[in-house]
């Protein structure tokens, strides 16, 4: 019996031990020869000091609050002549502090143990698994590319406890051998790949991707900003806008170099939210039709030419954009502009109206009010072109005119003819 008792509780105490201190698998490859802290010394050389030191640690005691971890590693040879190589990414976390960090990305010669090369990241976060669970992947750029490249994804966070915005990168960085034979990284691209935004504007998400097109020496990238929102003013992404880049090699530096971008749009089910109600005149505005742009003139209101209708634009009591069509000489309104999304959807943050009224005109038989408008959906790098939408006194037959060129602008109170279409405005393609 004293036997039984003895075992039983044995048993249980190494059942307590091991679930209370669970081991923790190492991403090292087995093989790399080196362990996980000569690797994060190599990374960040004063580490052991400031995680022992509290007194280096914002006068926190706890070890947890300046914290390494390698959160991606492989070997590589690159190809022939370049060696044995452990790459490792290497997370350094201070404070627990989404502006307290910084990532490492090591390029470590597997026989000396040596640093070949670095590249490093202020105020990022661990890098971001990529669809496959990896941040660190090799790929040949075309099928007869000699070496292999390093595809490298991480996130930035944009502001504390995860609101806000992040930002997640991918850059793709090709090896060569300097005449010393040190080893050196070219970015043969780089580019956003997902990330979110709420708070300050329309909620959105982005995802991108680059799709090879050989045997054409060049790549298409794709990026989608999806928004949108149902009935209820909920966000659910039925919006899709749509950014393709071509992208061609350099054959000189090897670099994929950008070359035309073309905009799409698809819709999983109309939408009551200004502007994207609106029928489609076109998706892009022709560019032989606008008049050379000029600087803003920052007027707050503008009379139609023919002295009848005054637009102007004011700001409601969110915040939001607004505008105010009316008859010169009267207070009222004739018509109010804005998103009119439905106040729905619980958040931590009210979700603002991402619109900007950037410059209003008229066309000259002042049929229609023309409205420059900033859709406030961009992330990162990319930002959507603004979108010319053409609205009537009586609220009948207003239209989404088409994106405007990138960086395009025309002063308050521009004229511009808009040669009525000889079919009826397109309603936005639904999704496929």
């Amino acid at each position: 019996m004293i036997l039984h008792s003895a075992l039983v509780l044995l048993a249980a105490s190494t059942f307590q031990i091991a679930a209370a201190d669970p081991i923790k698998m190492s991403v090292l490859p087995p093989d790399c020869g080196l362990t996980e802290q000569q690797v994060i010394d190599l990374a960040f050389p004063d580490y052991r000091q400031h995680h022992t030191n509290p007194t280096t640690q914002d006068d926190r005691a706890h070890e947890d609050y300046y914290h390494a971890a390698i959160v991606a590693a492989l070997t590589t040879s690159f190809g022939k002549g370049y060696g044995r190589f452990l790459i490792a990414a290497v997370d350094l976390r201070n404070n627990k502090c989404d502006f307290c960090q910084k990532t490492a990305l090591l390029v470590i010669d597997q026989v000396t143990h040596a640093l070949a090369w670095r590249s490093d990241s202020e105020g990022v976060s661990e890098p971001t698994p990529d669809w496959d669970g990896k941040a660190l992947r090799l790929t040949r750029l075309f099928p007869d590319d000699p070496v292999l490249s390093l595809a490298y994804r991480w996130d930035t966070i944009g502001c504390a406890f995860g609101c806000g915005a992040a930002r997640i990168y991918e850059e793709w960085l090709r090896p060569q051998l300097t005449a010393t034979s040190s080893l050196v990284f070219d970015q043969a691209w780089g580019g956003e790949v997902g990330g979110y935004q709420r708070g300050d504007e329309w909620d959105h998400v982005l995802d991108g991707e680059m799709h090879s097109m050989w045997p054409k020496r060049g790549y298409k990238f794709t990026q989608h900003i999806r928004a949108g929102w149902n009935a209820a003013g909920e966000f659910d992404r039925s919006l899709d806008l749509i950014v393709n880049q071509e992208f061609a090699q350099d054959p000189s530096t090897m670099k994929l170099l950008p070359g035309a971008t073309t905009l799409a749009r698809h819709d999983s089910h109309p939408s009551s939210v200004f502007p994207f109600s609106l029928p489609i005149r076109a998706l892009v505005f022709e560019a032989d039709l606008l008049p050379p742009g000029g600087a803003k003139s920052g007027l707050n209101s503008v009379l139609s030419p023919d002295g009848r209708f005054v637009v102007e634009r004011k700001r409601g009591g969110a915040g939001e954009a607004r505008l105010d069509i009316r008859r010169s000489g009267e207070s009222s309104p004739i018509r109010e502009i804005w998103s009119e999304r439905p106040a729905g959807g619980k958040s931590f943050r009210e979700e603002l109206d991402g619109l900007e009224f950037v410059s209003v005109g008229w066309t000259p038989e002042v049929s229609r009010c023309l409205v420059i408008v900033e859709l406030g959906l961009q992330s990162g790098d990319l930002k959507l072109p603004p979108v010319l939408v053409s609205l009537t006194p009586d609220g009948k037959g207003d239209r989404w005119e088409g994106f405007l060129p990138e960086g395009y602008q025309l002063p308050d109170g521009f004229i511009l003819d808009l040669p009525e279409p000889g079919a009826k405005a397109l309603m936005p393609p639904k999704a496929h």
